[in-house]
């Protein structure tokens, strides 16, 4: 077994107005490494989609930034009543930590952090990693109550802690994303 895999874990949650010039910087390299769209895009990006009180997940294996995620706090509505929730924008593990369960911990701690804030969070992502997030009690949420603009093709809705929507019945949720 090497050396990193023996090492601690760590996590750091920083709202993004409290994160350091080096913090912010470590983000945009790891989330590079997935997105190739080159750093002045990834902080043009951030500065655009990322607000004052959304919350980052630094997650660390000794010194080294091996994960992050993003929660962005927004708004949802059913019927007239607006709620919060969090969206679930970015889930990343650096290439050579994956498979080895640091993603399963990350979300772990993820959902923790939701069920403290008693509120719910979703997540749009491929069809291909649907599992990843079910095998971490995420639901699928059916199509027929969400507005058809948000749909694309091999793309699901999840959702986590959904009790604290209760029943929708018929009723659509409409999700205000930025």
């Amino acid at each position: 077994m090497s050396r990193d895999y023996m090492e601690k874990t760590r996590i750091i949650i920083k709202e993004t107005c409290r994160l350091s010039p080096t913090e912010l910087k470590n983000i945009l390299d790891i989330k590079n490494t997935f997105w190739k769209y080159g750093l002045p895009s990834q902080r043009k990006w951030f500065k655009k989609n990322v607000q004052p009180k959304d919350y980052n997940f630094l997650f660390f294996l000794g010194k080294k930034m091996i994960g992050y995620t993003l929660l962005r706090k927004r708004k949802y509505r059913v019927k007239t009543k607006e709620s919060n929730f969090f969206l679930l924008d970015t889930i990343i593990i650096d290439k050579k930590y994956r498979s080895l369960k640091y993603g399963s911990k990350l979300i772990k701690i993820i959902n923790n952090f939701i069920k403290r804030k008693k509120i719910i969070s979703i997540l749009y992502c491929q069809k291909k990693i649907v599992d990843f997030y079910k095998k971490n009690r995420w639901c699928i949420i059916p199509k027929k109550i969400i507005p058809f603009f948000f749909h694309k093709k091999n793309r699901s809705f999840l959702i986590f802690n959904k009790r604290m929507i209760g029943s929708l019945g018929k009723n659509k949720i409409f999700f205000r994303l930025n």
